[in-house]
């Protein structure tokens, strides 16, 4: 044990009140500190809240500010609204590209009542170069002074009193506007909300216990991070936080989850210099600033995890933690203790009043849940369930297009996914303490539908993604649905916008589901609810310049990824980071980016949303995906694509260098496809390659593009057809397409060319006579349903179900009579179709009575029974 910690101790006796608060620092002395004031109203309603008690939780509020950007990148005069959900678009750029920044400060009631923001200048400055980083537009400073003073207002009567707590204040900078590919969004919403807090951890006053963690990173040089996997590890252990190491060297200490970290050995105060990986905390600035004034030499260097065995006193900054002694430091074998005093520092140095206010109640209470707007887009009107005329096909592109439906299901409490059902494509509504609006909580995934010539779709592996979600989700301490629910969310949305899916050869239908934490966290934990989501859209070619082919530049200051990262899984926090690299490399006329590794800076890892193959002879070299690197599902097929066509694929470690020996380049992903590479220049030297028809990325796109449109067998179950017939009952609002599309089928199949015998035909089979296949929409086994009491159609209308039976026995389960379906509700012949009434005092009854083969049996099943 460590003598009291005499940094704090000094401190405490250089105040010249007796306030806990550091009341030292409202003298005129430190005016260099001051910032802001807002002047309090003395007629401030009640309200129930337990200030002894209040913890680090989230509390809904009275008021929330918000703004909008303008095309010029400048915002909007923002206004005051009750604190509620916001809406968004599925396709926002904060939901699927994790391109969003917060801040946070706190405000404080003194013990005279007037109410006292800490140095918020910083956190704006800070915004601003947080957005420049991420290629986003920004508040000016005074638009964000200002929006934190009317929040701060508005919310005044949940400052806690004197000594109790503050109001911790988040303003929060997101993409609101949608977008489908890497590029900045279209529109920016700033909002500011508070919350009153008291102590940020659990422990309250005492010591901290940190675990210092070597497996997995916060962040790389040139890269942002991501900490939930790391905290839920140290805290089911039970350690307070995490202590993490550098990516590169894995021995110097950088910053713990969501604070800085300093030590202390004599009068010497040391913290991890802040290069790129390591946040400048405000917190952390003030507090080398006050020890300088204090008389302590206070270093910003490199500090090595041993240096933890040989120092006094170890302590924590950060503005929801405020400072923090940690007490014990579990770093591999060793135990370091040292014992200190948690000290709350505020320091409220501005005399100048600004502002009034007024007591505001809210009606508004804390709505967490995901659900569409009200003002969601109504469903478009289904022309035809063929209709490919709404679109200019040939100059297609790759853009966002609005479908008509989308598919959205929660998780429960215990992390299982509900059935889920489509809604209309339109804007969603969340909570602004959304655990992926803060966080970045949220994971992609992409798959493609296409029609082939004979007007079949397909899927091409879609249970791949679902696997990789899942994966994706464990990383990022997430729920995931299960692989079914996964692979039958993106059926259901491809049929739902079948009209959207261009004809053969002219692109695809490009699906998206969403995995989001929409439930509100205040502090970096799960998110407490989930939310699934899958909409899609039509796109031609994902580069601009179609066939042509990429020109790439390797990017040797940001990375995209570090060791330990989240890197190999398709976290939303991946790709708004690397927006800038993409940015300048498309101003310089490069199609896109390549990146090193963020340890080594030599090994080439992959392209901004895809993966690198490089050709040597018959020697195809790609990347080994060991965490930094996302395993794409089209980088999977080609290499079980080369196999089969007798090429040697390695899957290694590959340096830059190698790019100038080798005699072709070829990226793959879901959105990109197969595309060549003409050209890299690396280290300001252009390396061409040869561009022509006998590229064997060519002959491996020609294979997979074969395989995905069916062109040749699919020996390896890669495809999954999907149909109308079943799936077009889910859907709202098509009760007249679903009567046109069976008015056809069945006349078809029953008196037209396609007519068959029958008789004797086993279950199974007539189901396939009937749905062309197996009318799940499934040609691979694995997804066949089954077939007992076999329906094609489930739930058919509001009010009754259609099912087709055999005229061989079966057993059928109790039914009455619909009087609302007749046969002229279908546009049939009376001789298509035998009226059966069921005895509803028997359980099951066999038809026994032989049919005519022309005969189809209709059983219409009510609401109570079906």
């Amino acid at each position: 044990m460590i003598q009291r910690a005499a940094f704090f101790h000094k401190l405490i006796e250089s105040s010249s009140l007796p306030s806990k608060f550091g009341a030292r620092y409202s003298t005129a002395q430190a005016t260099t500190f001051i910032q802001t004031i807002v002047q309090s109203d003395d007629d401030e309603s009640n309200i129930d809240i337990d200030w002894e008690n209040l913890g680090f939780n989230l509390m809904p509020t009275d008021f929330m500010y918000q703004t909008k950007s303008c095309e010029n990148g400048h915002f909007k005069q923002g206004q005051l609204n009750p604190y509620g959900n916001i809406q968004l678009s599925p396709s926002a750029g904060v939901l699927n590209y994790g391109q969003g920044i917060f801040e946070g400060t706190k405000a404080y009631r003194r013990d005279d009542g007037r109410l006292f923001l800490f140095r918020p200048n910083q956190n704006a400055i800070r915004m601003q170069i947080g957005a420049e980083r991420m290629c986003m537009p920004c508040p000016s400073i005074d638009q964000f002074l200002d929006a934190v003073k009317q929040t701060a207002l508005a919310n005044k009567r949940f400052i806690p009193p004197h000594g109790k707590g503050s109001l911790y204040i988040r303003p929060l900078l997101i993409g609101s506007g949608p977008i489908l590919g890497l590029a900045p969004a279209p529109e920016y919403t700033f909002l500011v909300y508070a919350c009153p807090v008291g102590n940020y951890f659990k422990e309250g006053t005492s010591s901290l216990n940190l675990y210092v963690e070597e497996d997995l990173h916060r962040t790389s040089r040139g890269g942002a991070g991501g900490v939930l996997r790391a905290i839920k590890s140290a805290k089911d252990k039970g350690f307070s936080d995490v202590l993490y190491l550098d990516s590169i060297n894995k021995k110097y200490i950088e910053e713990v989850s969501s604070c800085n970290i300093f030590l202390v050995k004599g009068n010497i105060l040391s913290t991890p210099t802040t290069s790129g990986t390591i946040l400048e905390g405000v917190t952390r600035k003030s507090i080398m600033e006050i020890a300088h004034d204090l008389g302590y030499q206070v270093e910003e260097r490199l500090i090595e995890v041993e240096e933890l065995n040989n120092i006094d006193e170890v302590f924590c900054t950060g503005t929801a933690v405020g400072i923090a002694s940690v007490g014990e430091g579990y770093w591999w074998d060793a135990m370091d203790v040292c014992n200190g005093v948690l000290v709350e520092v505020n320091w409220f140095l501005n005399n100048r009043k600004e502002g009034n206010g007024s007591p505001i109640q809210s009606s508004v209470g804390p709505r967490y849940f995901t659900a569409p707007a009200q003002t969601s887009a109504q469903p478009s009107t289904y022309r035809d369930y063929e209709s490919r005329d709404i679109f200019d096909w040939d100059n297609l592109g790759f853009k966002l297009i609005q479908t008509d439906y989308m598919f959205m299901t929660r998780s429960s409490q215990n992390g299982n996914f509900e059935k889920g059902k489509l809604n209309p494509y339109g804007n969603i509504e969340l909570s602004p303490s959304a655990g992926v609006l803060n966080y970045g909580q949220g994971l992609i995934e992409g798959t493609k539908a296409y029609r082939v010539d004979d007007g079949r779709i397909f899927l091409f592996r879609p249970q791949e993604s679902g696997i990789r979600m899942q994966i994706g989700a464990k990383r990022m301490c997430m729920p995931s649905p299960s692989i079914q629910q996964f692979v039958d969310a993106v059926k259901l949305t491809t049929i739902a916008n079948k009209r959207w899916i261009p004809p053969a050869g002219k692109g695809s239908l490009y699906i998206r589901p969403l995995l989001i934490g929409n439930g509100p966290i205040l502090g970096i934990a799960p998110a407490p609810e989930y939310t699934f989501i899958v909409y899609a859209c039509p796109v031609g070619n994902y580069l601009r310049n179609g066939t042509q082919p990429l020109t790439l530049y390797v990017e040797e200051e940001h990375h995209r990824a570090s060791q330990g990262g989240a890197g190999g899984v398709k976290a939303i926090t991946n790709y708004a980071p690397v927006i800038k690299a993409i940015q300048k490399a498309k101003e310089r006329g490069y199609s896109d980016v390549l990146y090193l590794d963020s340890v080594n800076k030599k090994y080439i890892e992959e392209v901004s949303a895809s993966n690198i193959f490089l050709v040597k002879g018959k020697n195809i070299s790609t990347p080994v995906a060991s965490g930094t690197i996302l395993e794409g599902v089209t980088r999977k097929s080609i290499i079980d694509i080369a196999y089969d066509l007798g090429y040697q694929v390695e899957e290694r470690l590959i340096e830059a260098d190698e790019l100038f020996s080798a005699d072709e380049v070829f990226c793959t992903g879901t959105a990109l496809g197969v595309a060549p590479v003409g050209s890299i220049t690396y280290k300001n030297k252009r390396i061409n390659y040869k561009v022509s028809l006998d590229l064997i990325s060519e002959q491996l796109n020609s294979r997979l593009v074969a395989i995905q449109k069916g062109i040749i067998e699919d020996k390896r179950g890669w495809i999954i057809e999907i149909k109308w017939s079943i799936i077009a009952a889910q859907l709202p609002g098509r009760d007249n397409d679903i009567k046109i599309y069976w008015n056809t089928k069945l006349k078809n199949k029953l008196f037209g060319k396609q007519r068959k015998n029958h008789r004797g035909k086993s279950q199974k089979q007539l189901g396939e006579i009937f749905s062309d296949d197996n009318d799940d929409g499934v040609t691979n086994p694995q997804y066949d349903p089954p077939m007992d009491n076999y329906s094609l159609m489930y739930p058919m209308f509001d009010h009754n179900s259609i099912h087709l039976m055999t005229s061989s026995p079966m057993n059928v389960i109790h039914m009455t009579k619909s009087p609302s379906l007749n046969s002229n509700e279908y546009n049939m012949d009376e001789k298509a179709f035998c009226w059966v009434d069921i005895d509803t005092d028997t359980e099951r009854r066999k038809l026994e009575a032989p049919m005519r083969s022309d005969t189809l049996i209709v059983l219409a099943i009510n609401d109570e029974c079906g």
